[in-house]
Order: C-alpha cells, then sequence, then structure tokens
C-alpha cells in the first residue's frame, strides 16, 4: 500500500464517514489518518496537529518507498500549515507551505504542487499581494491540469473567477 490522495474538500458526511472507519478499526490506517487529518485542517486544527503527530509516528513502519513517505510528510506540512493561515501566522504558513511544494515537486506530485499552490494563494490573499494570489493560482491549476485531476481543475478555475471578479 502506498500514500494516497485525499479529496482538496470533504463533506461533512464523508468526515464522519472517516471517523466511523478509524474507531470501528483495530488497525490504524495511514490512509484513512492522512485523509482525516487533511479534511480537519480547517475543521479543527488541533485534532488535526494530534493526528499529523500519529502518521508521523507510524510512518516509519509502514513498508512505503521514499516518495510515499515524502509524499506524506509534505502533504501534513500543508495541513499544518493551514491551520496556522486560520490563525494569522502567514509566514509560518508560508514556510511550510514553500517547503511542501518543493517535495512534491520533487517527487513529480502535480495534485500536491497544485495544493500548495493553491494554500498560497490564500496566504497572499491575506497578505494583500493581488499579482502573487493571481500567479499562484495560474500555477495551481497547471498543476491540477498536469496532474488530470478534473475535480481540482474545476475548483480552481472557479476560484480564479471569483478572484477576479473582486480585482478587477
Amino acid at each position: 500500500m502506498s500514500a494516497s490522495v485525499p479529496d482538496l474538500f470533504a463533506w461533512d458526511r464523508d468526515v464522519s464517514a472517516l471517523e466511523a472507519a478509524l474507531a470501528q478499526s483495530a488497525e490504524r490506517s495511514i490512509d484513512h489518518l492522512l485523509a482525516l487529518t487533511w479534511h480537519l485542517r480547517q475543521r479543527d486544527c488541533a485534532r488535526c496537529r494530534l493526528l499529523a503527530l500519529e502518521v508521523e509516528a507510524l510512518l516509519p513502519n509502514a513498508g512505503w518507498g521514499e516518495i510515499d513517505h515524502a509524499r506524506t510528510r509534505a502533504r501534513l506540512q500543508l495541513a499544518r500549515a493551514e491551520g496556522h493561515v486560520l490563525f494569522a501566522e502567514l509566514e509560518l504558513a508560508e514556510s511550510l507551505t514553500t517547503a511542501a511544494v518543493s517535495t512534491f515537486e520533487s517527487i513529480n506530485d502535480w495534485v500536491g504542487v497544485g495544493d500548495g499552490h493553491w494554500l498560497l494563494a490564500s496566504i497572499w490573499t491575506d497578505i494583500g499581494v493581488e499579482a502573487k494570489v493571481s500567479r499562484c493560482l495560474e500555477l495551481a491549476l497547471e498543476n491540477y491540469r498536469r496532474a488530470g485531476d478534473s475535480v481540482r481543475v474545476e475548483a480552481a478555475i472557479a476560484r480564479t473567477m471569483a478572484n477576479n471578479s473582486f480585482s478587477d
């Protein structure tokens, strides 16, 4: 088994299903823990951090290759960075996100690169640098297309249109 790519966002019912699956399982699946960690990144930052620590503790014994380890660690960095954005700790969020993007690029994980740029767009929105917001959204869209993730492509197009409507 290897690290899977979680959806960009999830319905509350899907997060509840992940919670229930973990509660009923005797074994803590890293994929389930990672997905739940990711989807709690904006819902429950404290729980997200705790689950991220659990994933990190299980990772050495997962039997995965280095690419899947790197992908998982980068995904955890993005999840943590989201929490920092929500608490206006933008320098730390940018640092974690930039490091995650670099890791994703090094392993050719274009969804991860896109997700990183998606988050950087949020960071630059909060900082107030419109040119960087637009560029990050372009990069997110480009990388989602490269990955062939049609749901993320549509989300990036919609977000770009919304962003343009406020900046034009």
